[in-house]
C-alpha cells in the first residue's frame, strides 16, 4: 500500500512540475511598449498586379503615432507607414507605392504581429486601390529585425532597423 502511495504522490509530483512553470518575464501580448519611434524596412517576394505576378523589391518607412495603441488590455502600437519600389514584370516595370497605417501586436519583446490597411497604388499602369495586410517582425537583436508580409499584391520577406529617438 505504502508503494502505491509513493507512486501516486511522485506522478502527481511529476505532474504538478511538467503542467506549471513559472516565467518572471511579463505575460505575452501585455509588456511594455517598445520604445521603437522610427522603422525602415526592406523586403524582396513576389508583387502582383493585375493577374501578372513578377519580382518585387520594397522600402519602408514607419514612423510611430500611438505609442500604446487602441486597446489597453495588450501590448499593440500604430505606426503611419509609407512603402514603395520597383516590381519587374514581363517585359515591362512598374513602381509600387502606397500609404498605411500599421497596428503592432507585440507578443513580447522579440516578436510581433501586425496589420496593415491603406491606400496602395502602382504607375505603369496607374492603378489606386485599399491595400490590407498581414506581417509579423521577428527581432533578432535591439535594432535589427526580420520581416514578412502576406497581401493580395506583395508576399515578401527582408530586414528591419529600429530606432529609438
Amino acid at each position: 500500500m505504502t508503494r502505491i502511495l509513493n507512486r501516486s504522490l511522485a506522478a502527481t509530483f511529476f505532474a504538478f512540475c511538467m503542467f506549471s512553470h513559472y516565467s518572471p518575464a511579463a505575460e505575452e501580448w501585455k509588456g511594455d511598449p517598445l520604445q521603437t519611434n522610427l522603422s525602415f524596412a526592406a523586403m524582396a517576394g513576389a508583387g502582383v498586379i493585375g493577374g501578372t505576378v513578377g519580382f518585387g523589391l520594397t522600402g519602408a518607412i514607419a514612423v510611430k503615432i500611438a505609442h500604446e495603441g487602441f486597446i489597453p488590455d495588450i501590448n499593440d502600437q500604430v505606426f503611419l507607414e509609407f512603402q514603395g519600389g520597383p516590381l519587374f514584370l514581363a517585359p515591362s516595370a512598374a513602381a509600387v507605392y502606397g500609404l498605411f497605417m500599421r497596428w503592432d501586436f507585440h507578443k513580447n519583446d522579440d516578436f510581433s504581429l501586425y496589420s496593415l490597411g491603406g491606400v496602395g497604388g502602382t504607375v505603369n499602369p496607374t492603378r489606386v486601390y485599399p491595400r490590407v495586410a498581414l506581417g509579423m517582425i521577428y527581432r533578432l537583436s535591439g535594432d535589427l529585425a526580420l520581416r514578412a508580409e502576406l497581401s493580395h499584391e506583395f508576399i515578401g520577406a527582408g530586414i528591419a532597423i529600429d530606432f529609438s529617438l
